[in-house]
């Protein structure tokens, strides 16, 4: 998760630098393109951050082993 979180600090980084590019140029679609990967590159980082925090959790730790649990009780239906 940390080199999805990494791959989309990069692309908002990227997306900025060609957005200084294209602002005051006639290009608007390549202007318009840059910012909405910049909008959905943050919108990414955003959930990415939020699930790394919840993982970081003891709430989500202890539900983790919970299903654990939950998991070595029930038989494996296995087929051959």
């Amino acid at each position: 998760m940390e080199a999805a979180r990494l791959i989309a600090i990069g692309q908002i980084k990227q997306a900025e630098k060609e957005i200084c590019k294209l602002q005051g140029t006639k290009n608007n679609s390549s202007l318009m393109w840059w910012e909405a990967v910049k909008f959905a590159s943050q919108n990414i980082l955003e959930g990415l951050e939020h699930d790394i925090e919840l993982e970081a959790s003891i709430e989500f730790r202890e539900a983790m082993m919970y299903q654990e649990e939950l998991e070595k009780d029930r038989p494996i239906d296995v087929q051959i």
